[in-house]
């Protein structure tokens, strides 16, 4: 298999951390958004691949993030998307991206991800795209796409609010976590987390007069052992079971900050730096490092 391909494939292996509650409390962070939340966003986008900058890809979107009340759950998501065409994708691609303002996400009272909803034309997209590969394979992308998918939105909501909710954290402290997490793409299979997190300052909100905001660090890795195992249970399931055979250990890390108001853990700015790194069998290390910048202006 392909370097790329390979790192694609093991980015679904990471799992999203559960937070365990701190020993000294200090500044509470509570999930308590208004019935109705509006916001413009931008998204900036970059990906490299170090040694190979032609494979560099930069985009940067923008859009509208709205939030509404229904009972007891909130249902909330990405709107009137704009970029893509600057961004320089492909027809296929940009159908793809507007697809997403159709899914979205059902959130429970204290910042939990329920479920998503509207993903159909989404995963029907992306059948297209990989329509040239093996039927087998594609198959069974196809079979874990959706759940795919909620791993890609529970992630970027874990970060946002879900890992925080309910938390209260020492302003300079940093906690450590290890905890077992489930891994969507494979039922019943579950993967070692190691996560660090801190509230390292407490700042002026962005764009927000007379609102106090928090910066929250989060970084996370799964143990390079269950990286391992899981990795070649994902190539099996995908019949590319040769894939991982001379494979050095696979490394998968995620960093996140924060800038968000902890009376309410309404969003600011989220940055998320995601790297990938493995050595393939002839000793060449490769390496991805996705970076995500959202901004929210209310």
């Amino acid at each position: 298999m392909r370097p790329r391909p390979l790192l694609a494939v093991l980015a679904l292996v990471a799992a999203t951390p559960v937070r365990a509650e701190p020993p000294t409390p200090e500044v509470a962070l509570t999930f308590a958004w208004p019935a109705a939340l509006d916001a413009r966003f931008e998204l900036h986008r970059v990906r490299r691949q170090p040694g190979q900058p032609e494979r560099s890809v930069e985009g940067r979107f923008t859009g509208r993030f709205e939030g509404r009340a229904a009972g007891k759950e909130l249902r909330l998501g990405y709107r009137d998307m704009e970029g893509a065409e600057a961004a320089g994708l492909d027809g296929a691609t940009r159908a793809l991206l507007r697809s997403l303002e159709r899914i979205t996400a059902v959130i429970d009272g204290d910042g939990g991800l329920v479920r998503l909803e509207g993903m159909d034309r989404a995963v029907e997209l992306m059948g297209g795209m990989v329509a040239d590969l093996p039927e087998s394979t594609r198959g069974e992308l196809m079979r874990i796409a959706p759940a795919a998918m909620q791993k890609d939105f529970s992630e970027t909501w874990s970060m946002l609010v879900a890992f925080w909710s309910g938390g209260s954290l020492e302003p300079g402290a940093t906690y450590e976590l290890k905890a077992d997490a489930p891994v969507a793409v494979l039922p019943g299979e579950r993967i070692r987390m190691e996560t660090r997190y801190s509230l390292r300052r407490v700042l002026d909100c962005p764009g927000a007069k007379g609102r106090r905001c928090v910066e929250l660090w989060f970084r996370s890795a799964p143990e390079p052992k269950d990286v391992e195992r899981i990795s070649r249970a994902m190539f099996e399931k995908l019949k590319v079971g040769g894939a991982t055979a001379g494979m050095g250990p696979p490394s998968v890390i995620a960093e996140a900050v924060l800038i968000t108001e902890p009376d309410r853990l309404v969003p600011h700015r989220l940055e998320v730096t995601r790297s990938t790194k493995v050595a393939t069998p002839d000793g060449t290390v490769h390496e991805r490092v996705d970076s995500s910048t959202w901004t929210y202006r209310y």
